[in-house]
């Protein structure tokens, strides 16, 4: 059933990274390397037009141990209380080149291992509080 559950993830990043907007304005790239301590922590680079709030949704997955890990940018603001959490403001882009960092947290039991893993960000950039551009990227890449 997991495995069902990943397998149409990821042909659904895949599909909305080919429905990207006409503009091609936003634009993600995923770095080939993470580290791993507990979180995976992926890094990369997103092209975003000005003004626009910016958020992130990666999606890490090891195959070969069927871990599974989910991770924000920006990050959710920490809190007092694990009960509730309160989002930060996207990040406001400023017409070039904006580089993030996301620590996914593990979402189930399996464990990552060092070795080879998939990155996928699904990412949307607001204009005056409505989506404006949306799009996704995959990436191979090294724990």
């Amino acid at each position: 059933m997991r495995k069902l559950l990943v397998t149409g993830l990821l042909a659904a990043l895949g599909l909305l990274a080919l429905a990207t907007t006409a503009s091609g304005a936003l634009h993600a790239t995923i770095s080939g390397r993470a580290q791993l301590h507990g979180t995976v922590t992926v890094t990369g680079v997103m092209r975003c037009t000005a003004k626009q709030k910016l958020t992130i949704r990666l999606f890490v997955l090891q195959p070969s141990t069927g871990a599974l890990a989910q991770g924000n940018f920006p990050a959710p603001a920490p809190t007092s209380t694990s009960k509730t959490k309160t989002a930060r403001p996207p990040s406001t882009c400023s017409g070039t080149s904006l580089k993030w960092t996301i620590n996914a947290i593990r979402k189930g039991k399996a464990a990552f291992k060092p070795g080879a893993a998939r990155a996928c960000v699904v990412a949307y950039g607001k204009t005056k509080g409505s989506v404006a551009e949306i799009t996704a990227a995959c990436a191979a890449i090294t724990l």
